[in-house]
C-alpha cells in the first residue's frame, strides 16, 4: 500500500491527462505495449517450435527436426531485433520521464525554494534527491512497469496453453501466487522496506558529511579537529553497517522461501503431468510445452519475490522525491499567501542613461510602507511598521547586533523572503545588485567570475581598471585561467570580487550585507566611494549608485 501511495503522484505527473508530456508519454506507452504484445506472440511460437523439436527427436524424424530448428532459429533472430528495439524505446522513455520530473522540480527549486530549503533545512540532502534520486527512481519504475506489462501479456498467452494441456496446473499457479502475496507483502516486505529507507537516508547523510568536510577542510585542520570528524564519520559508517547487517538477516528468510518455492514448483508440474504422459494422453513435446508455459506463468507471478528489493527501494525513492516536490510547492504557496505587496518603480530614460547633469534625490528607487517582517517559521517580530524611501544618489546605513533582523530585511527586499504585510516599491531587479557577506564563486575562468551571473563581453581595459580599484591587480594575468576560485581566493579576495562585480554592473541601487567585513578599512572605504560615484572618461558627472549598507560595526 505504501508503495502505491508513494509512486502514484510521480506517475500522474508524467502520465496523467493534465501533464504537458501526456501526448508523448501516451505514444511511448503505446509503442512499448504494442512491442511487448508482439514479443509475447513470438515467445509463444518459440515455445511451440521448441516442443516440435523435442517431438521430432522422440519420433526420430530428421525432416521434422530440421523444419522445427529452422523455425526456431528464425524466431530467435526476430526476437533479438525486437529486444534491441525495446531497449531503445525504454531508454527514450527513461530520458523523457527523467527530463520531465527534473525540469519541473528544478524550475521550482531554483526560485524562492532554493534559499528556503537551504536555510531552514526542511529537507535533508535535496542535492542528492535531484541528482541521484530522480535517476534511480525513473530507472526502477520503468523496469517494474515494463516487467508488469510483459508479465500480464505472457501470463495471459501461456495460461491458454496451460488450460488446454493441464488445467490442474492453473490451481498450482494460483496457490503459489497467493502464498507469495501473504509471505512477501504482508510478512517479510514491510520490515525490509523500513530498513531500505534507513539505508538511503544514512547513505545520503554520509555523502553530505563528506562534502561538508571538503568545503571546510582548512578550518577543520586548523582547529585540529580531524580526529573528531573521523570519529563522527566512523560512527555514521558503523550505523550504516549495522542497518545493512539487519537487512541481510531479513534477506535470509526471503532467499530461503524463494529457493524452496522455486524448486517445489519445478518438480510439482512434472508429478502432475507424469501420469497423463505415461498413460499416453500426449507426447513428450506436449509435456515440454506445458513445462515452458508453467515456467513463464510462474516467473511472471514471481515479480514480488524477485523484485522485493527494487519495489522497496522504488517506494522510498518516490517518497523522497515527492517530499522535495511538495516542499517546493509549499514554498511557492507560502510566498503567495503573505499579505505584502511588491511593485516595480518605472524609471525615466534620463536616469537609466545616467547622463543628467547633477545628482539629485528626485528619483525614488526604493519605497517601504508599513512593512512588517517576522522570523522564519513563525518566529518573533523583527520589523514592524517600517516606512522609508531612498532616492538616487542617497545612502542608507543600518547598524545593529547580530540577529536583530538586518539581513532579513535585505532578503525581503531581494525577494527571496516575503514580508508579513506592507508595501514594497523598488526598481526592476535588472538595476539592483545584492552583495552577500560570502559571495558565490563559480568554477570557471576569472573573467567569468568577475562578470557573473551575466555572460557579457566587457572590454579588457574595463576589467583591469576594476581589478585595480578593488586591489585584485595581482590576478590580472589569470583572467582566462579556469579554476575553483572558492578554494583559491581568501574571503577578503572573494569580497573584493563581489565589489568588482558591482563596479562592472553599475546598478542604480546596491545592497551590501556586511560585504566588506573581511576587507581592510582603506580598501573598504575606497570600494564604497567607487560604488557611490562613477565618472566616465570625459569627466562628465553621472548619478552615483544608491547604497543600502548593513553592518554590525560603525567603522563606516
Amino acid at each position: 500500500m505504501h508503495f502505491f501511495q508513494s509512486v502514484t503522484p510521480i506517475l500522474q505527473s508524467y502520465w496523467g491527462p493534465k501533464s504537458p508530456s501526456f501526448g508523448k508519454a501516451r505514444r511511448q506507452a503505446a509503442s512499448i505495449v504494442f512491442l511487448g504484445l508482439i514479443q509475447t506472440l513470438v515467445l509463444v511460437n518459440l515455445a511451440i517450435a521448441r516442443s516440435s523439436i523435442d517431438t521430432a527427436l522422440q519420433e526420430k524424424s530428421l525432416e521434422g527436426f530440421n523444419e522445427a530448428l529452422h523455425t526456431f532459429a528464425g524466431l530467435v533472430v526476430v526476437f533479438a531485433f525486437m529486444e534491441a528495439a525495446n531497449s531503445m524505446l525504454l531508454g527514450d522513455l527513461r530520458i523523457g520521464w527523467r527530463k520531465h520530473v527534473s525540469s519541473s522540480l528544478i524550475d521550482k527549486y531554483f526560485g524562492s525554494a532554493l534559499y528556503q530549503l537551504a536555510s531552514e533545512l526542511q529537507i535533508d540532502n535535496p542535492d542528492e534527491r535531484i541528482a541521484i534520486g530522480i535517476e534511480e527512481l525513473v530507472e526502477l519504475l520503468v523496469g517494474i512497469l515494463v516487467d508488469v506489462v510483459l508479465a500480464c501479456f505472457r501470463s495471459a498467452a501461456f495460461l491458454v496453453i496451460l488450460s488446454r494441456i493441464a488445467p490442474e496446473l492453473l490451481l498450482l499457479v494460483l496457490f503459489s501466487l497467493s502464498l507469495d502475496v501473504v509471505v512477501i507483502c504482508l510478512i517479510l516486505g514491510p520490515p525490509i522496506q523500513q530498513l531500505d529507507a534507513e539505508i538511503m537516508r544514512t547513505e545520503a547523510d554520509l555523502r553530505r558529511t563528506l562534502i561538508h568536510c571538503c568545503d571546510y577542510a582548512e578550518e577543520i585542520v586548523l582547529h585540529c579537529a580531524c580526529d573528531r570528524e573521523r570519529r563522527f564519520f566512523s560512527h555514521d559508517v558503523l550505523k550504516l553497517m549495522n542497518v545493512l547487517r539487519d537487512r541481510n538477516w531479513w534477506k535470509l528468510p526471503v532467499v530461503s522461501y524463494c529457493t524452496l518455492v522455486n524448486w517445489t514448483t519445478q518438480i510439482l508440474p512434472v508429478i502432475i503431468i507424469a501420469r497423463s504422459y505415461f498413460e499416453g494422453k500426449f507426447d513428450f513435446g506436449t509435456c515440454t510445452n506445458a513445462f515452458i508455459a508453467f515456467k513463464v506463468v510462474r516467473g511472471s507471478c514471481q515479480l514480488l519475490t524477485k523484485n522485493i528489493s527494487n519495489i522497496s527501494r522504488t517506494g522510498m525513492c518516490a517518497s523522497r522525491v515527492q517530499e522535495l516536490i511538495d516542499a517546493t510547492n509549499k514554498e511557492s504557496a507560502c510566498s503567495t499567501s503573505k499579505k505584502s505587496t511588491r511593485t516595480v518603480i518605472p524609471l525615466p530614460d534620463s536616469l537609466l542613461s545616467r547622463k543628467i547633469p547633477m545628482p539629485g534625490g528626485t528619483n525614488c528607487l526604493l519605497s517601504l510602507r508599513d512593512l512588517t517582517i517576522s522570523e522564519p517559521n513563525g518566529g518573533g517580530l523583527l520589523w514592524e511598521g517600517l516606512t522609508c524611501a531612498m532616492h538616487s544618489g542617497e545612502g542608507l546605513f543600518i547598524q545593529g547586533p547580530p540577529g536583530c533582523g538586518k539581513s532579513s530585511l535585505l532578503r525581503v527586499l531581494a525577494g527571496i523572503r516575503t514580508a508579513d504585510s506592507g508595501e514594497i516599491s523598488i526598481v526592476d531587479e535588472e538595476h539592483c545588485l545584492f552583495i552577500p557577506q560570502r559571495p558565490y564563486m563559480i568554477v570557471g575562468s576569472f573573467r567569468e567570475l568577475l562578470t557573473y551571473p551575466r555572460v557579457q563581453n566587457y572590454p579588457e581595459l574595463a576589467l583591469l581598471n576594476v581589478m585595480q580599484s578593488t586591489e585584485l591587480s595581482h590576478l590580472a594575468c589569470e583572467l582566462n585561467k579556469v579554476g575553483d576560485w572558492a578554494s583559491r581566493l581568501s574571503l577578503g579576495e572573494q569580497q573584493r570580487v563581489s565589489i568588482a562585480r558591482a563596479l562592472l554592473k553599475r546598478p542604480l541601487i546596491c545592497f551590501l550585507d556586511e560585504s566588506t567585513s573581511s576587507i581592510d578599512i582603506t580598501t573598504e572605504h575606497k570600494s564604497q566611494n567607487q560604488c557611490h560615484l562613477f565618472r566616465p572618461p570625459n569627466n562628465c558627472f553621472r548619478i552615483g549608485c544608491t547604497i543600502f549598507f548593513v553592518n554590525t560595526s560603525l567603522s563606516l
